[in-house]
């Protein structure tokens, strides 16, 4: 449901933005909060700070092998194996919802978005294929359909865990365009909340991708609000 002052105009959420998300933890904004250092021959993202909290997204270093490049329009391109963005605090999230946008240049392969080791994770496989782990347990398979572009389209996807109830009832989903997408392959879809989602990092990328936004909740979002990201996310 629009709040009050909300109205809708040409496709866009005029006035709606992620923090009115009840559920909203972390919010790294596209050209907000983003630090380089420009004595490199390109511009590096040294710092993307948190809108939200204060779980800001450091670089593991500040020349071009070690930092993301920041790009004049705000976006972030991960195209070094050694670009890193650490979180300030490792996620410990049992329900959660985690979305991006971002675009790739070439063709998708194996690309960890969100990481700790091979204990928690959130993977491009290929343009048709996410896998998910969390907290070391099994690893959950997730079909794409459509396939994700590799032509510097940008795209929104994203992961939740929803609570419903029990110990074996626990789903996790993954989001492509606001649309739930088929668990097919490894894994059932289903991980107990006690069993953390715990990723410390972004990049380490093994094909270049260029970052517009992410937001994090602590709980799997409404229909309406993830409706509603998917539009603000289309917007930026």
């Amino acid at each position: 449901m629009l709040g009050l002052g909300n109205s809708l105009m040409g496709g866009t959420v005029l006035g709606w933005t992620p923090a009115e998300i009840p559920s909203l933890l972390h919010w790294y904004r596209k050209g907000v909060g983003q630090e380089s250092d420009t004595g490199d021959s390109n511009t590096n993202c040294d710092l993307w700070t948190d809108q939200k909290g204060s779980n800001n997204l450091t670089a593991v270093g500040t020349d071009d092998n070690l930092s993301p490049t920041l790009n004049a329009d705000g976006t972030i391109t991960f195209d070094n194996s050694n670009d890193i963005m650490t979180l300030a605090t490792e996620l410990a999230l049992g329900t959660f919802s985690i979305y991006v946008r971002l675009s790739y240049s070439e063709t998708i392969a194996v690309d960890y978005l969100f990481e700790k080791g091979s204990s928690d994770f959130f993977q491009l496989s290929n343009k048709a294929l996410i896998k998910v782990k969390i907290g070391g347990n099994g690893r959950h398979d997730y079909v794409v359909n459509p396939e994700l572009p590799e032509d510097e389209t940008p795209f929104n996807i994203g992961v939740e865990r929803e609570d419903t109830g029990g110990t074996t009832n626990d789903i996790v989903r993954v989001y492509s365009a606001g649309v739930s997408q088929t668990q097919s392959g490894g894994g059932d879809g289903i991980e107990v909340i006690t069993q953390l989602y715990a990723p410390s990092r972004l990049g380490k990328p093994t094909v270049t991708s260029t970052w517009h936004e992410i937001v994090i909740c602590n709980d799997a979002l409404s229909s309406a609000d993830r409706a509603l990201l998917n539009t603000y996310l289309d917007s930026i």
